[in-house]
């Protein structure tokens, strides 16, 4: 039985993209920064096994978005020069792109197109730019949450699987992107 659709939209320009990941990013800071200002009364209340998966949810995403950026000027740097090449760092980036590869196959999403699965690498670096521009406004402008104009997107909403009590729900409107590894999975 699939979930219920809703009728957002993906964002389909650049700085709208942007905004709203850096928004999202800033969110998840600020919400594992709550959890941890009392720790041990976190653990205590939602116990240790969420506790723990929590910050590796949060914390772990965080610090991937800020690492992929470096990461990929690093390797990139070195396919200029192969003499330099160190494996550890191809170990590192291939078994994260083909886990993506295999949820977005396994998803049978129509996400799951070889435009964007070829082109996912370049995505996860704009995460390192995105979650930048959220720690300097979590720093500088804590209370300021940009948002995300909607209703930009013209094409008919189509028909998703069916849904709860085997009616047919209205998805998504599906944005078309100049860049497709913009347009993620829901």
């Amino acid at each position: 039985m699939g979930s219920p659709a809703t009728l957002g939209e993906a964002p389909t320009r650049w700085r709208l993209w942007k905004n709203q990941r850096t928004r999202w990013i800033k969110g998840h800071m600020q919400t594992w920064l709550v959890l941890n200002r009392h720790p041990l009364r976190a653990m205590r209340d939602i116990g240790f096994a969420r506790y723990m998966s929590t910050h590796v949810t949060l914390g772990g995403g965080i610090v991937a978005a800020l690492l992929h950026g470096p990461l990929y000027v690093w390797i990139a740097a070195e396919l200029f020069d192969f003499r330099n090449i160190e494996a550890w760092r191809w170990i590192m980036f291939w078994p994260g792109y083909l886990s993506a590869v295999a949820a977005a196959l396994a998803s049978r999403s129509t996400h799951a197109k070889l435009s964007t699965i070829m082109t996912m690498p370049l995505y996860w670096p704009l995460q390192s730019w995105t979650t930048i521009t959220a720690l300097y406004e979590m720093h500088f402008r804590p209370h300021f949450w940009s948002k995300t104009q909607h209703g930009l997107t013209t094409s008919r909403p189509v028909m998703s699987d069916v849904g709860r009590g085997g009616h047919e729900q209205p998805a998504e409107s599906e944005a078309h992107l100049s860049l497709p590894f913009l347009h993620e999975a829901r």
